[in-house]
């Protein structure tokens, strides 16, 4: 994780309280938990945008995720269950693609935090 920070840096726009509270997911895509959740922008340069983002634990249902996204983990575990696939485990320092198109299960056993990156247009699109 020391490696990943000396990229991104380390400034207080990391830290939980600089995180606004996102709506609640839909009934139909929470599976398991209360799955409250923060985000924050980061940066958004010509192409790239830099997002921090937080959870409860819990389960949530992705069905057809939109854009590709790198992700890196900061706090918690993550456990990948595509629908037709082998599940895939992630902890705190590892950095991994979520793929476009991915329908799944995501397990958050515990507290969850990471910083996602994604292209631009795509990202603004979605909003």
């Amino acid at each position: 994780m020391k490696d990943i920070i000396k990229i991104i840096g380390e400034h207080s726009v990391y830290d939980d309280a600089q995180l606004t509270e996102c709506p609640s997911w839909p009934e139909e895509t929470k599976i398991e938990g209360n799955l409250r959740h923060w985000e924050k922008e980061i940066f958004r340069g010509k192409e790239l945008i830099g997002s921090i983002w937080k959870s409860e634990s819990g389960i949530l249902k992705d069905v057809d995720y939109p854009f590709d996204q790198v992700v890196f983990v900061m706090e918690g575990t993550l456990i990948l269950k595509p629908d037709n696939g082998k599940e895939q485990h992630y902890k705190e320092g590892d950095i991994f693609l979520y793929p476009k198109g991915f329908t799944g299960l995501w397990k958050m056993p515990t507290a969850y935090k990471e910083l996602i990156i994604v292209e631009r247009n795509t990202w603004d699109n979605q909003e």
